[in-house]
């Protein structure tokens, strides 16, 4: 939204809260699927795995199937 007789812009609050919401998705969600889904290589797994570890196990292998079936190099 341009500010009258100016060559400035105002943004309203929430698209800074939607764009702030994208930057924390991008860079605490997805590059590390991302990164994951690269690694084709299983390791030992621990012992205790916690909940959220589950979680991102479950979107690398769902991503890396999708890549996959989309025929992605990955």
């Amino acid at each position: 939204m341009r500010v009258p007789k100016s060559q400035r812009y105002r943004i309203p609050a929430e698209a800074i809260r939607t764009i702030a919401a994208l930057v924390i998705l991008r860079e605490k969600v997805l590059r590390p699927i991302l990164a994951a889904v690269t690694k084709t290589t299983t390791h030992r797994k621990p012992n205790q795995r916690s909940l959220i570890d589950e979680h991102y196990e479950t979107i690398r292998q769902d991503m890396f199937a999708l890549f996959k079936d989309q025929r992605i190099a990955v």
